[in-house]
């Protein structure tokens, strides 16, 4: 018995179970078909069957922060950067497939700067800076980076101090 005078225009109708399926399929094809494209983008520029894995130098040196092939397009060379090496100073690895070890490149920065916080880099030379190079100039603290250019034979081409701000007198 319908307590209400009128009839309900609006009926739920139940959804066809071949719809639901095919709804239900189509869903996991597109969910499947992500999840095996993130699985082969995890190491994007890295060889991903064959990795390797090379020793940390020093414990919270954060080794491996920023990675780039580095030199020929034959050799087997990757820069590989440790911005918290010796108390923040930073510095640059230069890391052979082929011998599976890592050798510190002798580049000279200021104390303290964090080199290897930033890192670009392709056949013919890279450029590795760090940003956290303090001075003071007339009682403020401001704060510009460093920044080093590696030529092909691994050796430091030229420092660079990037938005450098220097003291401007009103007089």
């Amino acid at each position: 018995m319908n307590i209400y005078p009128f009839k309900s225009a609006v009926h739920p109708r139940p959804i066809p179970c071949c719809i639901f399926h095919l709804c239900q399929d189509f869903f996991l094809y597109i969910f499947f078909g992500f999840l095996l494209l993130a699985c082969h983008s995890l190491g994007f520029s890295l060889e991903t069957l064959h990795p390797r894995v090379f020793t940390v130098p020093e414990v919270g040196s954060h080794f491996g922060h920023q990675v780039c092939h580095f030199g020929p397009t034959q050799g087997d060379s990757v820069l590989v950067t440790a911005p918290n090496l010796h108390n923040g100073t930073g510095g640059l690895y230069r890391c052979s497939y082929s011998g599976n070890q890592c050798m510190l490149l002798p580049v000279t920065v200021d104390p303290g700067i964090a080199l290897g916080l930033a890192l670009a880099c392709d056949d013919a030379q890279a450029l590795v800076c760090g940003p956290r190079l303090k001075h003071k100039c007339e009682g403020f603290n401001y704060l510009n980076g460093q920044c080093v250019e590696i030529n092909p034979h691994f050796t430091a081409a030229d420092t660079l101090k990037p938005a450098f701000q220097g003291i401007a007198t009103l007089f």
